[in-house]
C-alpha cells in the first residue's frame, strides 16, 4: 500500500491531523515522511540539515527518496 500526504502523489491520501503512522525503513523509524510504499519499498522524506531542520529550495521543501524494506504502523 502507498500512503501519502502529497497532493501530486498517486498514493492513498491521508490527512496528517486525523491519521498518524510510524514508518520504518529496514527496521529504523523514519521521520519527516511524506510518502511510504511497502510494495515498491520506497519512502519520500524531507531533507534536513545537520540541526534536523527541513531544507527548502525555491519555496518548497527538498525531498529525498530512500529504498529498502518499508513497514507502516498506524498510531491509535
Amino acid at each position: 500500500m502507498r500512503l501519502t500526504v502529497l497532493g501530486d502523489d498517486p498514493g492513498v491520501k491521508i490527512e496528517s491531523y486525523r491519521e498518524r503512522y510510524k514508518v520504518f525503513l529496514d527496521g529504523i523509524e523514519v521521520k519527516n515522511c511524506f510518502t511510504s510504499d511497502d510494495e515498491k519499498g520506497e519512502v519520500i522524506i524531507a531533507m534536513t540539515n545537520d540541526q534536523g531542520r527541513m531544507q527548502a529550495e525555491g519555496g518548497k521543501v527538498k525531498r529525498q527518496t530512500l529504498y529498502g524494506k518499508v513497514q507502516m504502523e498506524r498510531i491509535q
